[in-house]
C-alpha cells in the first residue's frame, strides 16, 4: 500500500500536466480540427488515470474515503462494463436492479472495489462456468429483523447481494 502510494502520487503529477495541457489545448480549436479528436482522447485517457491513480490512493489509505449521495445501480452499470471485459464468456454475468432504487451515501471507488473483488472471487471458484448474480432493492427492516440481527436498526435501506453458482469456501477444520 505505501508503495503503491508512493507511485501514485508522483504519476498523479504527471497526469495533471498532461490533463492541464489537453485541456487548454482543447478550448483553442473547434471541435472540427483535425486534432480535436485525438486530444479529447488524450484527455480522457489522461482523466482515466487519474481515476486510477485516486483508487490507488485510497487503497493505500492515503486518500480518505468521501462518501457521496449515489444511485448504486449507476455505478454498478459502470462496474459491469469493466466485468464483461475482465471476466471469462463462459460465466454469465446477470443483473436485477430495482428500477426506484433509494439513493446511497457511499464512496463510488469503494463500491466499485468491493464489487470488482467479489467479481474475482466468484470468477475463480467458477473455474469451467457458471453465473454470478448481482441484485439491488429497497428493502425494509422491521423490530422483528432487528431483534434476530444483532447492530440491525429499523428503517428502510438499499439492499446490494452478490451471488454465484461457484464451489464456495472449503470448510476450516
Amino acid at each position: 500500500g505505501t508503495l503503491a502510494g508512493g507511485i501514485a502520487h508522483d504519476f498523479n503529477n504527471l497526469l495533471q500536466v498532461t490533463l492541464g495541457y489537453s485541456e487548454l489545448m482543447l478550448q483553442e480549436r473547434q471541435p472540427e480540427h483535425k486534432d480535436y479528436a485525438d486530444l479529447q482522447k488524450i484527455y480522457h485517457a489522461a482523466k482515466s488515470g487519474a481515476e486510477l491513480v485516486r483508487r490507488l490512493l485510497t487503497f493505500s489509505r492515503k486518500v480518505e474515503s468521501k462518501p457521496i449521495p449515489l444511485n448504486l445501480n449507476r455505478q454498478i452499470v459502470q462496474v459491469e462494463k469493466l466485468l464483461r471485459r475482465t471476466i471469462p464468456k463462459m460465466i454469465d454475468i446477470r443483473m436485477d436492479l430495482s428500477d426506484d432504487l433509494a439513493e446511497v451515501n457511499a464512496d463510488p471507488t469503494q463500491v466499485e472495489q468491493i464489487l470488482m473483488n467479489l467479481a474475482v472471487n466468484a470468477r475463480d471458484a467458477m473455474p469451467d462456468k457458471g453465473r454470478l448474480t448481482i441484485v439491488t432493492k429497497n428493502v425494509t427492516l422491521d423490530e422483528e429483523y432487528c431483534r434476530a440481527h444483532v447492530g440491525a436498526k429499523p428503517g428502510d435501506y438499499v439492499m446490494l447481494s452478490v451471488s454465484d453458482t461457484g464451489h464456495g469456501m472449503k470448510k476450516e477444520t
